[in-house]
């Protein structure tokens, strides 16, 4: 007979403590674990020791049998809902936490036209509310009045603004870096792609929005201002990236003796200041003096905005001169906003715009020849040129998809809801393939008239011939000649080895089994069936534009890279980068212009290839390592090395 040892009476008596508390606990959880099934209605999901959206759940990895991990919805895209077999899933935390997670387009966009019944959970902004109440975060008639008066600064005017200040940003860079001396075939190597868009968006985002008047090379070297402890752009980078860890340090913490802590601390205050004395100078610069009989703040403005249209400057009269303007803090607040979505999260998705172009040299070649078409012979161009570089949006888009900045988006129930949505999502591939053939077909039938353009062989980057359009005279023939087809001849981010973040779904190791052809003469797949799920008052649902973009009901072969999806019409309800409805962001069209502008003149002069970490690295290899990211406040490439040549 086999005896365990004793403990020691330290031990046993520990053991003891341990075991009634982790009882006790049960005992308490429990009936909370439970009301949070039932507030779902027992919907198949996650069942996590730790909340979501708890000070735990941001920043906290996947833990297997603990936690999904803050990443989720990157990591798992839509392969998690594809598991579950529905693209509603829940998470139930042991605290009684319940959210739902979203990959259903026409559900989400129902949830954001109605703000009233669906509202953010503001309480879980505080990092975004550091610097004041702001869009993000307001709700309710604030937001509207702040949303109308954001709104009125975002013009035509300033759009003109921009596209010339990217256009004079870019020719500094050219300059500076004596990119204008190279000779045709030249190279240029750069470690990381994200070093250089950071510093064109930080212009952009100063010199565009903030009426500063920054060079490429001014502020570089220069010396931390008086009762300063950082530059400006140290600020303003560091707080991007440390404000997750804003979101899980509570104040009280502040002093803790940690260097990523005092980093945090002292970026955050530094910050502030600038925009305090920004906000300072240019109401000054506005006012002027006033007279002692004349204290009223709406008072007549000194002089109007006919010289510079940047951004601030127009926030800061409306803030003075509207019926209800912004409060100080509210201004501030904004300020804070636009400088953190203005610059990260542009400057990423123009990294990962040129990562993929590397790695798929025959749309890069698409891209030049269309820019080449558009482009004015004295190369000047202006915001009324924006629409003829429908290609170069179009792989912008295409990379937002691929890339989503936000992650998430959660909102929180006001009231108990019933919610209808696809029983199942099995046959979400036939349907959007069948869909997507519809969509060619309607290609083919408006560029059946059209000529065929001359075909050209390219020499890739990767030392084979491709063929391609030596014309881009139409965009649309562009999707008709092959480029909405999902058969398996489409270029692809991942294949079973190298998808960029996840397992490669069973969905994708079968893609190539039914083609828009096919697809036309199969019968029409039957519509699924609908099921109803009534959630209570209280429940957060997040939205995964990752999820909804990766879902191939409405993109067909998802992990391929395909600008051709956007040329044309396409549904703006599917393509959810910048959110949709009522909330969508404001900022998404400054974006836009500054991408388009700078990536048009950018591919112009060069050409654009991956840089191999080690000699032998294979093209799979490559895409493997450059198409990473780390969801923070946006998604962070992690390394994306490039090789410029010159044209």
């Amino acid at each position: 007979m086999t005896y365990l040892p004793e403990l020691p009476i330290q031990y046993s008596t520990l053991f003891f403590v341990l075991s009634v508390a982790i009882a006790i606990e049960i005992h308490r959880s429990l009936p909370r674990y439970k009301r949070g099934l039932q507030r779902v209605n027992h919907l198949p999901g996650f069942r996590s020791l730790i909340s979501p959206f708890s000070g735990a759940g941001f920043g906290t990895p996947y833990i297997p049998g603990v936690y999904p991990g803050f990443d989720m919805p990157w990591r798992g895209k839509h392969e998690i809902f594809r598991r579950f077999g529905r693209d509603v899933i829940s998470c139930v935390s042991w605290n009684g936490d319940s959210v739902l997670y979203l990959a259903d387009a026409d559900l989400i966009n129902k949830i954001n036209a109605n703000q009233n019944v669906y509202p953010k959970p503001v309480e879980k902004y505080d990092v975004l509310n550091f610097l004041g109440p702001n869009l993000v975060t307001a709700h309710g008639e604030d937001w509207r009045r702040q949303q109308v008066i954001s709104k009125g600064v975002f013009n035509t005017d300033g759009w003109q603004f921009l596209w010339g200040e990217t256009v004079r940003i870019f020719d500094g860079m050219m300059r500076a870096k004596g990119y204008n001396d190279l000779k045709s075939g030249d190279e240029v190597k750069i470690k990381h792609c994200v070093s250089m868009t950071l510093r064109v968006a930080l212009l952009a985002i100063g010199n565009a929005g903030f009426g500063m008047d920054i060079s490429w090379n001014d502020d570089q070297n220069m010396p931390i201002p008086a009762g300063h402890e950082m530059t400006f752009q140290a600020a303003l980078h560091c707080v991007a990236q440390s404000s997750i860890l804003r979101l899980a340090i509570p104040k009280w913490l502040d002093w803790l003796p940690i260097k990523p802590v005092r980093e945090m601390v002292t970026a955050f205050d530094e910050l502030e200041k600038y925009i305090q004395s920004m906000i300072k100078d240019k109401r000054g610069a506005l006012l002027g003096e006033k007279t002692a009989d004349n204290e009223d703040p709406n008072a007549e403005l000194k002089f109007e905005l006919n010289e510079r249209q940047d951004l601030f400057s127009k926030l800061v009269k409306a803030s003075l001169s509207g019926e209800e303007p912004l409060t100080d803090e509210e201004l501030q607040g904004n300020i804070y906003i636009y400088l953190l979505a203005g610059h990260e999260t542009t400057a990423h998705s123009i990294s990962y715009c040129l990562a993929l172009l590397a790695l798929w040299p025959e749309k890069q070649e698409e891209m030049y020849r269309q820019i080449m078409q558009a482009m004015p012979s004295d190369g000047v161009t202006t915001y009324a040129d924006y629409k003829k570089f429908e290609y170069v949006l179009a792989v912008y888009f295409e990379t937002l998809r691929i890339f989503p900045p936000v992650q998430q988006i959660p909102k929180k129930l006001s009231q108990d809801t019933v919610f209808t949505f696809d029983k199942s999502n099995e046959h979400n591939v036939e349907i959007g393939v069948q869909e997507e053939a519809k969509r060619k077909a309607r290609y083919e039938a408006n560029t059946q008239s059209l000529p065929s353009p001359p075909i050209t062989l390219v020499k890739s980057s990767f030392g084979s011939n491709i063929s391609a359009s030596s014309s881009s005279s139409s965009l649309s023939s562009l999707a008709s000649n092959g480029a909405m087809s999902s058969s398996s001849s489409a270029t692809s981010i991942g294949s079973e080895e190298d998808k960029p973040t996840a397992p490669q779904p069973t969905f994708m190791r079968n893609r190539s089994t039914l083609t828009p052809e096919s697809a036309r003469a199969a019968p029409p797949v039957p519509a699924p069936e609908q099921m109803t799920l009534t959630v209570e008052k209280g429940t957060v649902v997040f939205i995964s534009p990752p999820a909804v973009h990766y879902n191939p009901k409405y993109y067909p072969d998802p992990y391929d890279f395909r600008p051709e999806r956007f040329v044309g019409k396409f549904d703006h309800t599917t393509f959810i980068p910048f959110s949709t409805g009522t909330r969508v962001c404001i900022g998404r069209h400054f974006s836009e212009v500054e991408s388009v502008a700078f990536l048009a003149y950018f591919i112009k002069h060069f050409s654009v290839h991956p840089t191999p970490a080690y000699e032998g690295e294979t093209r799979e290899e490559m895409k493997k390592r450059m198409l990473q990211g780390t969801p923070l406040i946006t998604l962070t490439p992690h390394s994306i090395p490039l090789t410029f040549r010159k044209r």
